[in-house]
């Protein structure tokens, strides 16, 4: 198995707004299982499928939408996603994370009562810890988000609904 390289990110491509992308078919070999591949004449993108039971990561920090795990161009590796992962804990490519730095934490955190539901975007609604917010402990899962995605030979919508907590709800697209 050859060792994936980490590389510079390719112009225009961002965490979060995705998707015109893709790959050349030709002489592309996926490394991970679980994710969908994108392609066009010039690029190869692997996007992680957010509704597989076995995607590349499942732990209640970052989105699972529009998780880029892999771009391709000309032979070389753009991201650091490897295949060998814990998938509780560790993400790689380019994942997507909101409210880490909000004042006060996510939507609903400041009024949730340790115990209750807050609302993560782009996750659904988690498990209130404690009475601070800290992004990179794991918080409890209580209801994710529902996602779908609609995939295309280049490009993928995603589309994710959360009913939320506490007058808390949103809407997130992704294409």
């Amino acid at each position: 198995m050859k060792r994936q390289e980490r590389g510079a990110l390719l112009p225009g491509l961002a965490c979060g707004a995705l998707f015109l992308l893709s790959a050349h078919a030709r002489d592309f070999v996926p490394l991970h299982a679980a994710a969908h591949v994108l392609t066009n004449e010039k690029l190869s993108v692997e996007v992680m499928d957010p509704n597989d039971p076995d995607r590349y990561y499942r732990g209640p920090r970052f989105s699972p939408v529009a998780n880029v795990l892999r771009v391709v161009k000309d032979r070389k590796d753009y991201l650091f996603s490897p295949v060998a992962n814990d998938p509780e804990t560790e993400n790689g490519g380019l994942a997507m994370e909101f409210d880490i730095l909000t004042e006060g934490g996510p939507p609903g955190f400041s009024e949730a009562a340790v115990g209750e539901g807050f609302l993560k975007i782009g996750v659904g609604v988690l498990r209130k810890p404690g009475v601070s917010y800290r992004f990179e402990k794991r918080n409890e899962l209580i209801e994710p988000a529902k996602t779908t995605v609609t995939w295309e030979r280049d490009r993928a919508t995603f589309k994710q609904d959360c009913e939320g907590v506490s007058g808390y709800a949103y809407n997130l697209e992704a294409d």
